[in-house]
């Protein structure tokens, strides 16, 4: 009897041990957002998420890419948000080129609508799902139509690229029904704390969620106006 407490006490204390070095990880997603002209203008994307949130970082760098003799500069496009994952919160800082960094927040209220359509994507047994997207407005010319997500309860995060979150799992592969731009897993793996740093957002130059997702050049007037008061606060 006394060597079976022994014995349990110290599985007790290893599962402590395991939990508690499990809680000090931190999930880093790296994903593959392809662009819809040509590889060239790929590049990735990161979503970092421990017990509390979910950070995710888009890093679009201005690039001239070609195709069949046709050139196309793609903008600087930078933007950096949290997902509460208790309160379903979301905060997020869009940065300008001038390193302006405009700041919203709103709730998710995506409403997704989950199929029982199911395949594999890397790996991953995964399931479709698809919500209206929000990148571009639905009267613009450039309309990407719905997001359709295929996502997997094997990392049951409700979690993903771009600002789509809400599901029962982590999103694999994240695509558009009118255009072929996508977000695709290529590397799922645990880092120690240690070795990323959440970002701090600023919180200075509060504007709406709208004015964080659609492209500025609709509002240069709203642009010019934000930067100014930057400024004159830095003073």
């Amino acid at each position: 009897n006394y060597m079976r407490k022994i014995l349990f006490i110290l599985c007790l204390l290893v599962s402590f041990y395991n939990y508690a070095q499990e809680e000090k990880k931190i999930l880093k997603v790296t994903y593959t957002k392809t662009s819809f002209i040509t590889p060239e203008g790929d590049f990735e994307t990161f979503l970092y998420v421990n017990k509390d949130k979910a950070q995710y970082i888009y890093p679009q760098k201005q690039n001239t890419v070609s195709k069949n003799n046709f050139k196309m500069t793609l903008p600087f496009f930078k933007y950096i948000n949290n997902y509460d994952l208790k309160t379903q919160e979301i905060e997020e800082n869009r940065v300008l080129k001038d390193s302006t960094n405009l700041y919203a927040h709103w709730k998710n209220e995506l409403v997704w609508e989950i199929t029982d359509e199911e395949a594999e994507i890397k790996g991953y047994k995964v399931r479709k799902a698809t919500t209206d997207s929000f990148e571009v407005k639905a009267d613009d010319q450039f309309y990407s139509g719905k997001a359709i997500a295929w996502f997997t309860t094997d990392v049951p995060l409700p979690v993903g690229p771009g600002r789509y979150y809400g599901l029962p799992g982590l999103i694999v592969k994240l695509k558009y029904e009118k255009d072929k731009d996508s977000f695709i897993l290529k590397k799922l793996e645990y880092i120690d704390e240690k070795d990323y740093t959440f970002v701090e957002l600023n919180k200075d130059n509060l504007v709406d969620k709208e004015d964080t997702i659609y492209f500025f050049h609709e509002n240069p007037k709203k642009v010019k106006e934000i930067q100014k008061n930057t400024k004159k606060n830095k003073k």
